[in-house]
C-alpha cells in the first residue's frame, strides 16, 4: 500500500513537471513573438501543444487555448489567415474566437467585401450539431469558405432543438444579426 501511494505521488510530480514545460516553452515562444523570432516561436508553441501531459483540465485547456492564440498572431503577422483562423478552430466558443476569426476575414479579404460575402451568404446559414457540439455554419459565396459559430449546448436545448430546421435557422439569424459579432462585421470601415 506505502508503495502505491509513492507511485502515485511520484506520477503527480512528473506530470506537473511536464505541464510546466509546456507553460514554460509558451512563455518561451511569447519572447520569441515579441522578438520578431516568428519561426521559432511557432516551433515552440507547437512543442508546448504535442507535450502537454497534465490531467488537469484546467491546464490543458490554459495551455491550448494560450497556444492557440499565439499561433493566431504569428499567422496573422505573416498575413497567412487561413492558418491564423485553423489554429483558433479548437478553442472553445467565446466572443474573442468570433471576433479572432472576423477580423482575419477582413484583413485577408477586406472589410467591405467581406461585409458583402457575409450578407449575401447568411440565408445559406446551416443550424447543425455534432455529438454535443451545436454551430451555425455560413457557407461563404465568392470566397469558399465556411464560417461556423459555435451554439452553447444551452442555447441550442432552448432555442433551436426543437423546432424545424428552418425555424431555427430563422431564430438564428434573428439573434445573430443583433449580436455583437455582426456588430463588429458592420462597423465603419
Amino acid at each position: 500500500m506505502r508503495n502505491t501511494f509513492f507511485l502515485i505521488i511520484i506520477c503527480f510530480v512528473f506530470a506537473s513537471c511536464n505541464t510546466q514545460n509546456s507553460y514554460e516553452l509558451l512563455d518561451e515562444a511569447e519572447i520569441l513573438y515579441r522578438e520578431g523570432e516568428l519561426d521559432e516561436s511557432l516551433e515552440k508553441v507547437d512543442l508546448a501543444l504535442n507535450n502537454i501531459t497534465s490531467s488537469c483540465a484546467t491546464a490543458i485547456f490554459e495551455i491550448a487555448n494560450r497556444g492557440s492564440l499565439l499561433k493566431y498572431q504569428i499567422h496573422t503577422v505573416n498575413s497567412n489567415y487561413k492558418l491564423a483562423r485553423r489554429s483558433i478552430e479548437f478553442m472553445s466558443s467565446s466572443p474573442l474566437k468570433d471576433s479572432l476569426t472576423i477580423v482575419s476575414y477582413q484583413a485577408e479579404f477586406g472589410k467591405t467585401h467581406f461585409e458583402k460575402v457575409m450578407d449575401k451568404s447568411l440565408p445559406n446559414t446551416i443550424i447543425s450539431e455534432n455529438d454535443y457540439t451545436h454551430y451555425a455554419k455560413i457557407p461563404l459565396k465568392d470566397i469558399e469558405e465556411t464560417i461556423s459559430f459555435d451554439i452553447s449546448f444551452n442555447d441550442y436545448n432552448e432555442y433551436y432543438r426543437m423546432k424545424s430546421k428552418q425555424k431555427a435557422k430563422e431564430e438564428w439569424l434573428s439573434y445573430f444579426v443583433n449580436s455583437p459579432t455582426y456588430q463588429l462585421i458592420k462597423e465603419e470601415k
